[in-house]
């Protein structure tokens, strides 16, 4: 699954994923959250690697 760059911007960036307990991303990898999901984007392609559903409630 694809996602736009909209919603893996600054604006929903997690900068700080070990304070969620997340694990690292890879260098062109990134936490964002979606509504209450946390996902694992690939940053080259948009492709959505990981999903945590729920995770912020």
């Amino acid at each position: 699954m694809r996602i736009a760059p909209g919603y893996w911007g600054g604006r929903y960036y997690i900068a700080d994923p070990w304070r969620y307990h997340l694990p690292p991303a890879r260098p062109w990898q990134r936490w964002v959250r979606h509504y209450d999901d946390v996902l694992l984007i690939d940053t080259r392609r948009g492709v959505v690697v990981d999903v945590y559903r729920g995770f912020f409630f």
